[in-house]
């Protein structure tokens, strides 16, 4: 009887062991879920303050040039998203271009064909270097155009001062105008478009999560 006893108890303790397994597989499995999505909803909302950040260093700019209106920047962003979406760069980096392009002075519809150009010359001359691209061209907008000449981009000096910076565009435009959309289309350009437009959805979600709070 007491060894029947003693089966029934070893019988119950295995049932015990066995539930005790199981919930230790199934909160394990529910810790590495959760910890998913808390990575995953820390990667959103990373990449709306990238966003948020890129705009209110635009804006910062803006101000400081005395160029700022809500209507204004609103028609960069917009113009930085609809560029994005013809290029491998993104929105943010665009963004940070236009901000640049604004420390030179330049502004309006001169600063919206100049980002296009940054574009180009970056993606046909620079290996894809925006900051420097931009560099170039805002010292260009202010008369230094010397630098341009180590990268084969040359005007005639008899240019008078206040046309030089329209021959050096029309110069990058001959050269090298429609690199960045033409990058698109190669097998690695559709690759980083992929990854921006993933970009974007994160983006999207973080506004979603940080909307209520705001």
């Amino acid at each position: 009887m007491a060894t029947a006893t003693l089966e029934k108890i070893k019988e119950a303790t295995k049932g015990l062991t066995d539930v005790y397994s199981g919930l230790k597989l199934g909160l394990g499995a529910l810790n590495e879920t959760f910890g998913r999505l808390i990575r995953f909803f820390k990667s959103a909302l990373d990449a709306y303050a990238q966003n948020e950040q890129a705009v209110n260093r635009l804006n910062t700019a803006l101000k400081s040039q005395g160029f700022y209106s809500k209507q204004y920047s609103d028609s960069l962003v917009n113009l930085a998203i609809a560029l994005q979406k013809t290029s491998t760069f993104s929105d943010e980096a665009i963004i940070e271009t236009m901000r640049l392009l604004t420390t030179f002075g330049l502004a309006g519809k001169q600063l919206e064909d100049t980002s296009r150009i940054v574009m180009d010359f970056a993606v046909g001359r620079l290996d894809g270097d925006l900051r420097t691209a931009t560099i170039l061209l805002g010292k260009a907008w202010q008369g230094q155009t010397e630098a341009l000449k180590r990268y084969g981009i040359t005007i005639d000096s008899a240019t008078p001062p206040t046309e030089r910076f329209a021959a050096i565009s029309k110069e990058i435009t001959r050269s090298y105008g429609g690199s960045a959309a033409a990058e698109l289309e190669t097998y690695s350009g559709k690759v980083k478009a992929l990854g921006l437009a993933f970009d974007e959805v994160m983006e999207k979600i973080g506004k979603l999560v940080l909307g209520p709070a705001q």
